[in-house]
Formats: C-alpha cells, structure tokens, sequence
C-alpha cells in the first residue's frame, strides 16, 4: 500500500523556522516550570550533564523530567534550552560537547541510550508508519495506537551506573526528595508518540493492556545490542534467560519458545548490589559504544469483535464447517456470515464462537443465539469510522444488553451505527438458511460473557416425539407437572468419540407434551446448558435416567424433529 501524504502540504523553510521557534519556546517554558521547583531539581540536572557521554535527552530521563516539549527537541537545540535555563537560575553551566548525536565513526555518543534516545527523531516515527503502510493497514482504520519498546538490558546498568554515580557527586540534602529516574521506555514515548501520532491521522495513543475491542494499532520497536550484551553476562554470572512461548501461527496448536531480554533479573540485581562492587565490574566513565543498536520493527493489530444473534432455518447446515472426516455439508453459519462480513476486515484469521452450539438437523428459531466473530490482526477496518474511541456506545455491546430480554435487545439494535444494518441486511439478503439479528461492534466484556455463560445458560427447546406405545393421559399429566428432573447423562454412544466418558448431571426445569394422537407428541421443555434432549427423549439405551420413555411407560421414543426456541442466560 502506498504510504499517504501526511499534512496536508509539505511545510516551506519559513512555516519550518516559525514551527522550531514555537517548539523551542515550549520547551524552554516547560524546563523553566520544572526547574523551578526547587528541591535540588537544577543541580541534578546540571551535574548529569556534566558528565561525559550522555545526552541531553537522557540526562533529563535521569533527573526524572516528565516534560514532552522537551523531549521533541533536537539534541543541539534541547541541550541550549537546558544551558540557558540553568544560566537564568545561577546554576553551574555543563560544557558545550558539540554534537552528541554521533561519534566520530558515526556510533552514538550517548553511552547511556546507546543512541534509542537520540534516534526518537520524526524521521524514526516515518519510518514506523511507513512499516504500517508496507503492511497494508488502511490509514483510514487507526483510530487508536499503542507503542511499545524493548530495549537491551545493559541500558538498566549503564542507567543505573550515571545515578550512582551523581550520587557520589552530590550530597544528600542536595538532591530532590521525590527523585525518581524515568525509565527510557517513558522517555521514548514521549520523544516520538507526538509525531508517531501526528503521521498516523491523529490517532490516539492508548498504552492500556487492552483497548477493548477497538482494533488498536500495536507497533512493538526492539532494540538489540550485541556489542554490550556482555554486560548483563558480568553483572549476572550464570545463565539468566528468559524464554516464553510466542504466538502460535496459523495451524500451529503451541507457538514456538522464543528467548527475550531478562530485565527483571536485571533489575533485582541492581536493587542489591552495592556501588563498591558495580563500579569494580564497571569502571566509571563508561565508554560510548562503536555500534548502533540493530531495530526491528513489528506491527500487528488488536483483535476486533463483532456481535449479534443468528436464527438457522435449515437442518442440513452446521454451526460451524465439517472437516471431510465427518462427510460433506454444503454450508455453516460461520462459512454464510463471514462470506459476506469477512472481506470487510481482511484479516489474518477469523473465529466464529457460539454461545453453545445445535446439532446440525436441529434449528436455531425464536430471537437467535448469541454469537461473535472474532478479526485477528484485520489490515481495514472499514467500520471504525463509525465507532467510537470509546469503543462504539457502551449500550449497544455490553452483556447486559444483549441477555437481559427482548427490550434491552431491540435497544441495543436501535444504538448501533446505520452502517451495521446495512452489513446486516447484506448477510440476511445473500441466503435464507440463517439470518443475524443486532449485528454490531462489540467489547471484551461481551466476548467474555458468552465465553463464560456455558454454566448459566438455559435453552427452551420444542420436539416432535413419536412413542412406540400409546401413553395413558395419566402418564402424559405426570409429565406436564414435573418439574426440576434431575438427569444423570452419560456420555453418549454418538459422541464418544471425540468426548471423554463420563456421567453429568443436568436438570429438566421445565416438561410440557401435547399430544397430536397415539403416537405423536409436540414436547416443549427447558433444560440447564449442556443436556443432550435426544438422549432425554430415548434414553440412549440406558444410559441417560430416567428418561421421556420411561416416564411416559413407552417401549421406546424418539425424537423426529427439535428445534432450538431460546436461549437464556
């Protein structure tokens, strides 16, 4: 996908001169403001960039600067922002070292960022959108984006090294009481989201572990440094890594174990460790690096929901497709919706996931079962125009909505974007085997709902019952009155070979029969989640009691046709 211009309009050399003055000023305001808290804030300042090979940006990282206007600022120029302020307020002047982007071969100067710091450039965050549109992420579909770093663990000794170092430069009463050293990935983040932002259409920076369904961008930067990796070895004797298991790719049921930076190891042992002994593994001043750390790029999208109800009118389709083992079905609900819904997100993969599931000759009738599609790591989201940031109205995605009746139902349709009953009415039109009700953007809390439902969900079904024997009106009253059967089900003989033996528990609540004659019977009853009613109705040779033919004293019965009429939760 070709990368869009970004701006509007490329910026002459007078609008880029009135852009780094209004930048300079900002961030020359935003050092004065911190500065002049007191507290020991100026001359820890001044005494970090004092020392040799660090940069401006770090040494406010380390003095604990929570200062976005400065941060932007080019190394040169952020460097004369902190010299003057520190001039207006009588602190000593750090001297002037030039250009500490680079050294004279052309490594980073910084021996603390090791470069990160100085390389979260506009230039860098092209580069990460650029990566985006190599990618084939429609511009028009980030509306939410998170940036993530991982960065060598030698940067938490080096960073640890320069503060204990000034520590040593200063006395106690001289240094800030609050003085907390930001981490780098902090100062990254607020180096580059601003442009990062900017390039991406203004997309909003959202650093929660979950976005909640709303298809956020995640563009992950790791740096590896091979040059100081040796660092880690010396601080921590022995091997201290660290492997986790990765995703898994498509068709793979485990992801492969990938080995990753152990910075918690790290961490500990910095905690502990005296300055006797860290300075005796590392002498101070440290020496800028000779090589620049190796970046790799990933970006991936959080996963986008889609939910709603389906209706099945058909007994030859299946909830979800048949693989050949089980024989050919033309058709499934997953395979019908997707058909049309799919397309729409170009995603890498798509799930269908049931709130429960019907055999494949039973139908799904009445207000439909709740389901949801999952898109994983969706290139388009041609939708999210149309959704919030907030991640659509929360009335029209919330369980709540969804399961707590015909009411809440029919509002939660009415909140949802004119778009989704357009997308709804394309499924309905393409077949008259199912059809979906209240489609619409929906949320984690949804997702998890149906997930976890399976325990609380009751189903109303209707059968039609043929008896071999022609029951009594008493043994039919019988029925009609019982209430809250306790069945005792084991597995059944037709799915034994994909279920484990064993023998559930399972209430029928609720027994209503109509007969039609001797033989024929309409059956309506609702049962807890999870109980086979075929099985009920037969007994299954045995195996689920008591069971429709024995209460109704019948040589045998059998279900001819079953329907799904609701599904509570």
């Amino acid at each position: 996908m070709e990368a869009p211009a970004v701006g509007g309009h490329s910026m002459d050399a007078a609008e880029q001169s009135n852009d780094a003055a209004k930048q300079r000023e900002c961030a020359t305001a935003a050092a004065e403001q911190w500065i002049a808290g007191g507290d020991g804030r100026g001359g820890l300042i001044a005494a970090f960039l004092g020392l040799d090979h660090i940069c401006a940006r770090c040494a406010m990282c380390l003095a604990g600067v929570k200062a976005p206007e400065c941060y932007v600022l080019p190394e040169e120029d952020l460097a004369s922002v902190l010299r003057t302020c520190l001039n207006k307020h009588s602190l000593p002047q750090p001297p002037e070292k030039g250009d500490a982007s680079t050294g004279e071969t052309g490594a980073p100067a910084c021996a603390v960022c090791l470069g990160i710091l100085l390389g979260a450039t506009p230039e860098l965050a092209r580069k990460l959108t650029a990566k985006a549109w190599e990618l084939g992420y429609a511009p028009e579909s980030i509306k939410l984006f998170m940036l993530s770093l991982a960065v060598p663990s030698a940067i938490l000794i080096r960073q640890h090294l320069y503060c204990m170092h000034v520590r040593t430069l200063l006395k106690d009463s001289e240094l800030p009481k609050a003085w907390k050293p930001l981490a780098l990935k902090e100062a990254f983040q607020l180096a580059i989201a601003g442009s990062l932002s900017s390039l991406l259409g203004g997309a909003r920076q959202e650093q929660t572990s979950a976005a909640d369904g709303c298809g956020r961008l995640r563009i992950e930067a790791e740096f590896r440094h091979e040059e100081s990796a040796g660092m880690k070895e010396l601080l921590l004797p022995g091997n201290h890594k660290k492997a986790v298991r990765g995703k898994p790719q498509r068709g793979e049921r485990r992801g492969q174990m990938q080995d990753i930076e152990n910075t918690n190891a790290v961490a500990a042992e910095l905690v502990k460790i005296s300055s006797e002994t860290l300075f005796a593994k590392f002498p101070f001043p440290l020496s800028a690096a000779t090589t620049s750390p190796d970046l790799t790029v990933k970006v991936e999208r959080d996963s986008v929901f889609v939910g709603g109800s389906y209706c099945k009118y058909s007994r030859s389709v299946s909830q979800s497709p048949w693989n050949s083992a089980h024989g050919n079905v033309c058709d499934s609900v997953q395979t019908l919706v997707l058909k049309e819904v799919g397309p729409l997100f170009r995603a890498d993969e798509a799930k269908f996931v049931g709130s429960g599931r019907e055999d494949l000759d039973v139908r799904m009738l009445g207000e439909g079962r709740p389901f949801f599609l999952e898109f994983i790591n969706s290139r388009t989201l041609p939708l999210c125009p149309h959704i919030p940031v907030s991640a659509a109205s929360k009335s029209n995605t919330s369980a709540d909505a969804v399961m707590s009746g015909s009411e809440a139902a029919h509002a939660a349709a009415a909140a949802r974007p004119p778009i989704w009953a357009d997308i709804e009415a394309r499924v309905n039109a393409s077949t008259d085997l199912v059809r979906v009700i209240q489609l619409r953007p929906a949320e984690r809390s949804y997702v998890d709902h149906i997930k976890g439902s399976s325990e609380t969900k009751r189903k109303t079904y209707r059968a039609l019952v043929w008896t071999a024997n022609n029951p009594s009106n008493e043994d039919v009253e019988r029925v009609n009155t019982t209430t809250n059967l306790l069945l005792h089900q084991k597995t059944p003989v037709r799915v034994l070979h994909r279920r484990s033996l064993a023998t559930r528990e399972r209430t029928v609540t609720y027994l209503k029969l109509q007969r039609l004659n001797e033989h024929f019977f309409l059956l309506d009853l609702e049962t807890e989640a999870g109980t086979y009613v075929k099985e009920f109705v037969h007994g299954d040779m045995g195996r689920t009691q008591p069971s429709l033919a024995g209460l109704l004293q019948s040589d045998a019965a059998d279900i001819l046709q079953l329907d799904v009429v609701a599904v509570q939760h």
